[in-house]
């Protein structure tokens, strides 16, 4: 349990500590700044000024989770989705050779910015496929709030059931010649047809991953 003050714990807490003292500084140094009349466009100060639908604003604590939550899963998931997907590339010299194509054709010797993304159509289907065979989360959690019954299969209220993203990829009905990295698979016709839950990587349903689009952005240039 986390009160007993083992080292390992003491260490956690002392971590947890000074990830609050720098994500509270964060949000202190931007509420000074809307004091002030300042304006500014990064995305805490967006939350800050957001209102719900009473009009009242994010709790301190509201806006430590939402920022914290970014600062990690938009770090390390981006980041394991990239590594994957360079391994497969090394492992693929054909499909290296036309993501280099396409982002010399873009972007010839400048950086690629916000504005090339729909012209990245090959290496957007690289990442696709890279998440589908690797997915960054390979499993997702869902606790229900009552008790229910998926396929015969009773399922109590408070339970965890998992659901492996990294299987349901691999299923063969879906997706031909599973273990098969075939980034030209998908066409608008292939994901037309996919069944709502057959490729999850960012999740689905209400709690779809909030940060989908900007890490499938981020993940791009």
């Amino acid at each position: 349990p986390d009160w007993i003050p083992t080292e390992a714990n003491k260490r956690w807490t002392a971590a947890i500590d000074q990830l609050d003292v720098t994500v509270n500084g964060f949000i202190d140094e931007h509420q000074a700044r809307s004091a002030r009349g300042e304006t500014s466009d990064t995305l805490l100060a967006i939350l800050i000024a957001s209102r719900d639908e009473d009009g009242k604003p994010m709790t301190r604590k509201q806006l430590r989770d939402d920022i914290l939550t970014l600062f990690f899963a938009g770090h390390e998931t981006t980041a394991a989705g990239l590594s994957w997907t360079l391994y497969l590339l090394s492992k693929h010299p054909d499909v290296l050779a036309r993501v280099r194509a396409e982002i010399d054709a873009v972007t010839g010797d400048r950086a690629a910015g916000f504005e090339d993304i729909p012209k990245f159509a090959y290496c957007a289907k690289v990442l696709k496929e890279s998440h589908r065979i690797y997915p960054p989360v390979y499993l997702i959690g869902r606790t229900p709030k009552a008790d229910t019954e998926i396929g015969g299969c009773p399922i109590p209220k408070g339970s965890v059931v998992q659901l492996s993203s990294y299987v349901l990829h691999r299923d063969p009905q879906q997706f031909p010649d599973p273990e098969r990295f075939d980034p030209d698979r998908w066409t608008p016709e292939f994901e037309k047809a996919l069944p709502r839950f057959a490729y999850i990587p960012f999740g689905g349903g209400p709690r779809t991953c909030i940060g989908e689009r900007f890490a499938h952005v981020e993940s791009l240039l």
